[in-house]
């Protein structure tokens, strides 16, 4: 790049899993008299393939501010446009690296493709990337196009294709998970931003958290603290909604969604907006008769309500009877001890959900991971929880997770999975690989995608694609080798997608004919 002729990077990613067809890249170049092309076709020996482009001055028409970026995916093994499936472009400004006219939604609308009739499922994301001269994000804008058959049903697929894995232990099967999986809404969380009486309360409880986790915090320290909450309300109030984004929201697609593109884990964390005695959202209902004010809740921000989350899956299941869900509900991240309901109301919160639908779902626990899959299907048991709730049936993990993964560097990610072997599965009832990091967890990074009205600057899709490029590749060639097969393993990522279940349905099939 020179001043002359300024440019913007973007790297671009594509997952290809299904066989005759091709996603295709395209970008102006020649003054806009031409364009540079690039098809990915399926390649059974590469799982992720990744391309670089700069939009340069030069390669716009002398009439034109930007560059249009856009992909297409075909149901063919070629670009014919009338085997065109899908497709999205944004145009972007190499002097300013702004972006302008797009078809491409919001981050929490970037909602996935999945055509049964059709069978494929299409998942994707964009990053706007700033210069990074703030913060250890990439400068360069993100890009990614996952293609897979439909995984809707790959559990039922996968025992229509050999009857044996019917036989199979429940703890023969690897999971694609959800992390943070009700932080997909943000309509809560910009209601109680928009609060005085909860902004207040923020800045004492942020005092209040550092204080407790030892640092020491002077007028001036404090004042700081009081003024980016200010800040933080005033941007909320004149439509900032992209902030709560960034600082919370893990996921894009729906749970009814997520089960669509094979995701199986979900990890929930459902607690009270009881921040204060004085503020509960949206009205305050006591742990003894309420059943509808429990929200994921991700610090102190909630996304969607956990009798919706119920909801969602409960119905899914009753539609998809080859399918056995996941859930673990815990509570990590809560600051406050008010925020946490009892196992007793848990339990009673369920089974109110479960009887009102008049479905037939049994629940099941760690007691079942021994039990085949054929025998789950036949007995109801389809909805297995494993907890962290302080019961006497909460479920032991072991978990990659370590205070290293506040990263932008896959590396890290990768370190951590190296650390994780057999030895360390002894004591455990399931196993966690988390693959993605927590960008949005660097303060620097969370200022730096904050200074943006951008709606398309959330720190952890900076990371997302370049993140799997090496984690996928990862679980791939290492699984099997390093993890005993007859313990159920789950891979948990930010954005759920179709890459990661197709993964996942190919370890399981490798553990099931070992």
């Amino acid at each position: 790049m020179s001043i002359l002729n300024p440019s913007k990077g973007v790297d671009y990613y594509v997952f290809l899993a299904k066989e005759n067809y091709c996603v295709k890249y395209k970008a102006p170049s020649d003054l806009g008299f031409s364009h540079s092309d690039k098809i990915f076709h399926y390649q059974d020996d590469v799982l992720m393939q990744t391309n670089h482009i700069e939009i340069s001055k030069i390669d716009i028409s002398l009439w034109n501010k930007s560059g249009r970026l856009e992909w297409k995916v075909y149901d063919k093994d070629n670009d014919d446009e009338d085997n065109k499936i899908a497709g999205k472009y944004i145009d972007i400004n190499p002097g300013t690296g702004n972006v302008g006219s797009s078809n491409i939604e919001p981050t929490l609308q970037e909602n996935s493709i999945v055509n049964k009739d059709n069978n494929y499922a299409i998942s994707y994301g964009f990053y706007d990337a700033s210069s990074g001269d703030f913060s250890a994000l990439t400068n360069y804008d993100q890009s990614y196009v996952y293609v897979t058959p439909c995984m809707s049903n790959w559990m039922g697929d996968l025992v229509a294709f050999n009857a044996k894995y019917g036989l199979c232990k429940f703890s023969n099967f690897a999971l694609a998970g959800s992390h943070d999986a009700g932080m997909y809404n943000n309509s809560e969380a910009m209601k109680l931003m928009k609060n005085k009486e909860y902004t207040t309360f923020l800045s004492k409880s942020s005092e209040d958290f550092l204080t407790n986790h030892g640092v020491k915090l002077d007028d001036d320290a404090k004042q700081n603290i009081k003024d980016y909450i200010k800040l933080f309300q005033k941007l909320v109030a004149t439509g900032g909604e992209n902030i709560i984004v960034n600082l919370a929201m893990t996921q894009k697609d729906d749970i009814s969604m997520q089960l669509d593109l094979g995701t199986r884990f979900f990890d929930i964390r459902p607690g009270f907006c009881s921040y204060a005695d004085s503020f509960v959202l949206p009205t305050k209902v006591s742990q003894a008769t309420g059943i509808n004010n429990l929200y994921h809740q991700h610090a102190l921000v909630p996304g969607m309500s956990f009798d919706q989350i119920l909801n969602e899956a409960l119905n899914w299941l009753d539609k998809n009877k080859k399918e056995i869900i996941v859930m673990n509900l815990n509570f990590q991240g809560f600051i406050l001890e008010t925020m946490k309901p009892t196992p007793q109301f848990l339990d009673d919160y369920i089974n109110n959900v479960i009887s009102e639908l008049k479905i037939t779902i049994s629940i099941g626990s760690k007691a079942d991971l021994n039990t085949s899959y054929n025998d789950l299907i036949k007995n109801h048991k389809r909805l297995i929880f494993l907890n962290q709730i302080g019961e006497s049936t909460d479920a032991q993990k072991y978990d990659s997770y370590n205070n290293t993964y506040k990263t932008t560097n896959a590396d890290v990610i990768i370190d951590a999975l190296n650390s994780m072997n057999k030895n360390g599965q002894k004591e455990s009832d399931y196993t966690v690989l988390q693959l993605q990091g927590t960008a949005n967890g660097i303060i620097s990074d969370i200022v730096d995608s904050s200074a943006t009205f951008s709606k398309l600057t959330s720190p952890l899709m900076s990371t997302k694609a370049n993140f799997d490029t090496k984690t996928y590749p990862w679980i791939h060639e290492n699984v099997h080798k390093n993890f005993e097969k007859d313990q159920l393993i789950v891979f948990l990522n930010d954005f759920s997608e179709n890459a990661l279940a197709q993964q996942s349905c190919w370890i399981t099939q490798k553990r099931m004919d070992n």
